[in-house]
Formats: structure tokens, C-alpha cells, sequence
């Protein structure tokens, strides 16, 4: 049996190449979400670092406190880490209410877009919030002086100074 010249002969290479403009487009978007989606899980543990170190500095100033939280996000998601360009975090706003200081955070990072460079985007910026609060304290410090830490009281007041000392004096009771 011969086959006669068909009508339909050549449409499946035009069919084909629609289909693959929809394909690369769904592929940009699967792929390039999901490197996003690594991206900002980065992006929230650097934050949350960073809000965690700020709440620990509270009783120390603000100063103290933004550089305290820049350390942290720097030292969880520097530049270049995952190919993210521009790690912005910041100032950090902080609220107190019946006792309970808050420290809210927003961060964001440019990260780098792959297939989705052939229909003209380079680069999604990708943004988290965080917040942490802490309480006032009550702390009650009870140290020994007996003859058998003697050899190393110096050493125990001077840890006790350091322990006080990360307290609010404003705040907190010791």
C-alpha cells in the first residue's frame, strides 16, 4: 500500500514549535520558583538571626542592637551566596507594650533568574518580614561564697557581672 501526499504533511513541526514556547515559558516558571523559593529560605534564616541577635541587645541600645542584627544577616547571607545580589536589611522597628519589647525586621535579595532570561527578566527580588519579642525579666541571682569556690570567686563574680549585665536596667529586675 503507497500513501498518497497528504494535506497534513509538515504541520507537526509547526504544531511543535508553539508547544515549545509554552513549554520553556512553564519551565522558566517551575524552575525559577522553586531557585526563588531556595533563595528566600536563606533570606528567613538570615532574618531571623538577625531579629534574635537585635532582641539579645535590646538591653544594650539601639546602636548596639542594629549592628548586632547587620552582623548576623551579613554573616548568614552575604552577598553572592546562591548568586543573590544586594542583601538589604532594614532598620529595625521596635515596640514596646505591658512589659513586651518587639523588634520587627524586613530583608529582601535580588535573586538570579534563569530560563525565564529569554522572555526578558533577569532578576526577581524576593522579600521577608520577621519579628521577635522578649518580655520583662524578674531574675533572682544567688551566688556561693563558701570556702570551697574560694580558688575561683573571681571568676564566678566576674561571670555573674556578665550575666547581669545582659539584662535591661530599664526593664528587667535583677
Amino acid at each position: 500500500m503507497t500513501r498518497q501526499n497528504d494535506k497534513r504533511s509538515g504541520q507537526i513541526i509547526i504544531l511543535f514549535t508553539l508547544f515549545i514556547g509554552f513549554l520553556m515559558g512553564f519551565a522558566a516558571i517551575a524552575f525559577d520558583l522553586a531557585y526563588a523559593m531556595v533563595v528566600r529560605t536563606q533570606l528567613v534564616t538570615a532574618l531571623d538571626a538577625a531579629t534574635l541577635a537585635a532582641i539579645r541587645a535590646v538591653p544594650q541600645g539601639n546602636v548596639v542592637m542594629e549592628q548586632a542584627s547587620q552582623r548576623a544577616f551579613d554573616a548568614n547571607l552575604p552577598s553572592g551566596r546562591l548568586m543573590t545580589l544586594n542583601p538589604a536589611l532594614s532598620a529595625p522597628n521596635v515596640t514596646t507594650s505591658a512589659g513586651v519589647v518587639s523588634v520587627q525586621f524586613n530583608a529582601s535579595v535580588d535573586a538570579p533568574m534563569f530560563f525565564a532570561r529569554w522572555f526578558g527578566r533577569d532578576q526577581m527580588t524576593v522579600a521577608a518580614t520577621a519579628t521577635t519579642a522578649r518580655r520583662d525579666r524578674n531574675v533572682i541571682l544567688v551566688l556561693d561564697y563558701s570556702g570551697s569556690v574560694q580558688p575561683v570567686l573571681p571568676d564566678i563574680r566576674a561571670a555573674a557581672k556578665v550575666f547581669v549585665d545582659s539584662f535591661s536596667d530599664t526593664s528587667d529586675q535583677v
